[in-house]
């Protein structure tokens, strides 16, 4: 078209070459660039999955003390509930008390679910305690709810109790914590993984 309209051949293919080049380094510049801002992004993402605030990490520490307290608690349990059972046995083989072997029975059962019970709760401490140092979202969200409910609880019993020697630190260290977790600014910087559901 440039030609046909008085434009010679040489410009035209010098001007065609160089608007081609010009093209050709832009499409390399915005290919460097976009690999560099993919760099960036991925390092900051690293980034955030490595920093973990020290609270966390304390809380964290908390669940897996607590889990530990609870197992062995739970143990001890399993243990009272399974000499609680032997005691009628013996009883009974003496046959000296019916009621004595009834209560045995009987504390050994309340000991033996108290354990099962404690061993659970030493389970669920553990993992909420693991993956919140995992940066897993689901237990930092167990953890809110969990502090703010135990809160709730905290306040209805000191309302019919009176009694705020317990009651009020309980209250005070669940709200610390559910606060805390929910609107700490470094903690909600935290990289939190969500739960990935993958379907076959």
């Amino acid at each position: 078209i440039l030609i046909a309209h008085g434009w010679k051949e040489e410009i035209v293919e010098k001007a065609m070459d160089f608007v081609l080049k010009t093209h050709h380094e832009a499409f390399i510049v915005r290919h460097e660039f976009e690999e560099d801002w993919n760099e960036i992004k991925l390092f900051k993402t690293k980034f955030l999955q490595k920093k973990l605030p020290a609270g966390v990490k304390i809380i964290s520490a908390v669940c897996h003390i607590g889990s530990f307290i609870f197992l062995l608690s739970g143990f001890l349990f399993l243990l009272g509930g399974f000499i609680f059972f032997l005691s009628p046995i013996e009883i009974a083989a003496e046959k000296t008390s019916t009621i004595g072997s009834l209560l045995g029975v009987l504390g050994g059962g309340i000991f033996l679910v108290a354990g099962v019970i404690l061993i659970i709760t030493a389970t669920v401490a553990f993992l909420i305690g693991r993956g919140l140092w995992k940066k897993q979202i689901w237990s930092r969200l167990i953890i809110i709810a969990a502090t703010f409910a135990f809160s709730a609880a905290s306040i209805i019993s000191m309302a019919k109790s009176k009694n705020f020697s317990i009651g009020a630190p309980i209250l005070i260290i669940n709200l610390a914590i559910g606060i805390y977790l929910l609107l700490d600014k470094k903690v909600k910087s935290v990289h939190w993984k969500k739960p990935e559901l993958k379907f076959n």
